[in-house]
């Protein structure tokens, strides 16, 4: 998978699922991609990928999407294994994280404050298996954390099914 298939991916959850979902709720969000806006691509590079007015305050979102229904979620430790560079779960300046899990009409979507993950990462790190994330041209490393281990510190939609045939051209 490459970069620019991340983002694909990344917009049309933002499109067909969490747009929709925030709107019902009366919430007003803003999603971000690199683009030849500054601002926008500084925000990218903290990794908030949208920000969300919650009506008395506005929160920084951190967006990933995978294509499969997991128990876990992948935390990325390191960005490239080849340089080691950080992973988000390290430098991201996001305050939530929403995490998107899609197989054909089926998704599950996970809401948590990236410092509760963060807590659970350092109190059981040696404890979670290694995994690997691969794109075109590098590896990313991260670890694999149940989503049990979050307990009620998250917010869980459950599997749903989407509404309308996605339309994603990836």
């Amino acid at each position: 998978m490459s970069f620019k298939t991340d983002n694909k991916l990344e917009l049309a959850g933002y499109q067909e699922i969490i747009l929709p979902m925030l709107i019902k709720g009366k919430f007003h969000p803003l999603f971000i991609h690199y683009g030849n806006d500054e601002i926008a691509n500084e925000l990218q590079r903290r990794d908030i990928d949208m920000l969300v007015n919650m009506g008395n305050e506005t929160r920084s979102v951190s967006l990933k999407v995978v294509t499969s229904l997991y128990d876990n979620i992948f935390c990325e430790t390191i960005s490239n294994v080849n340089t080691g560079l950080q992973g988000w779960l390290h430098y991201s300046a996001a305050t939530e994280m929403y995490y998107l899990m899609r197989e054909g009409k089926q998704y599950r979507l996970l809401i948590f404050y990236l410092s509760t993950l963060r807590e659970i990462f350092i109190k059981n790190e040696t404890l979670y298996p290694i995994a690997y994330g691969e794109n075109k041209s590098y590896k990313t490393r991260g670890v694999l954390i149940p989503i049990s281990d979050f307990g009620t510190d998250l917010y869980d939609t459950g599997i749903l099914v989407e509404e309308h045939e996605p339309n994603r051209k990836i």
